[in-house]
């Protein structure tokens, strides 16, 4: 009976090595946009505003995963462990660009879906924060009506550093955008 007790507790305190004491890493979630999205109103439809839809955007493949991502050197960008964007980030920028351009022009509404309308077609290279403390925006835009393709080069320092303040910076750099088109 001793031989097998002591086996039994040899055991418990081998698996017992397994078992992990730290505590879990919280996992934060992230969204661009913290307003609700506006409404095209009654009177931007009988002002027969020119309409111009904005296509969905089209991001880099390391964009299309739910992770926030670092670029650390040239040619290295971190996928980060414990960030996340709380929704789809292309539907997250085109929300917050058709938000956004509606607020900058009165003459022109912009939306996800029109009939026979001209389209404006924005292509996202590159949207990360960096290790050297900024946060980049590069890509390019056009309308389908005319071809004529305008490149973005966008880039906003960050203070104090860190993923919050990046999606902040990363929302900034959205409305330049937007006032950039």
């Amino acid at each position: 009976m001793c031989v097998k007790t002591f086996f039994t507790f040899l055991v418990l305190f081998a698996l017992s090595g397994c078992v992990n004491t730290t505590p879990a890493t919280d996992s934060y979630y992230y969204i661009l946009d913290t307003m609700p999205q506006q409404k095209i109103t009654a009177v931007n439809v009988v002002e027969n505003l020119e309409q111009i839809k904005v296509r969905p955007v089209t991001l880099p493949d390391y964009l299309n995963q739910p992770n926030l991502v670092l670029k650390l050197s040239d040619h290295q960008i971190k996928i980060a462990n414990y960030h996340f964007w709380a929704e789809n980030l292309r539907q997250s920028i085109q929300r917050v660009l058709i938000n956004e351009l509606n607020a900058n022009n009165s003459e022109i509404s912009f939306t996800q879906a029109c009939a026979k309308c001209d389209e404006l077609v924005i292509t996202i290279d590159h949207f990360y924060p960096t290790q050297n403390g900024e946060v980049v925006l590069v890509g390019s835009y056009y309308l389908t009506s005319n071809y004529t393709q305008n490149r973005f080069i966008l880039k906003r320092e960050l203070e104090q550093g860190g993923y919050n303040e990046a999606v902040s910076a990363m929302r900034a750099l959205l409305t330049d955008l937007a006032e950039q088109i």
